[in-house]
């Protein structure tokens, strides 16, 4: 393998950690800002129901709506816990 080669890889290496870096970063940006209720709204829910299982307050039920369980929030329930 000649230094050209090599710089040619090192050089891939660095740009696709640069991108896998900077995907992460905007992908972790996109999650704080989702909540159960974005969730649901932007069709992303995929019936695990964890967020009915971790909530403190029980403030999230699973109702049956097209086709699937989707999580409904209790407002009057809700506490300022921030995930739901």
């Amino acid at each position: 393998m000649g230094s050209n080669e090599a710089i040619n890889i090192f050089s891939k290496l660095s740009i696709n950690l640069l991108i896998q870096s900077y995907l992460n970063h905007k992908i972790g940006l996109i999650m704080e800002k989702l909540n159960v209720k974005k969730t649901r709204k932007l069709d992303l829910c995929v019936s695990c129901e964890i967020c009915s299982a971790v909530c403190p307050e029980n403030s999230i039920i699973m109702e049956y709506d097209f086709g699937q369980f989707l999580p409904k929030v209790d407002d009057e329930n809700v506490q300022s816990v921030g995930f739901a």
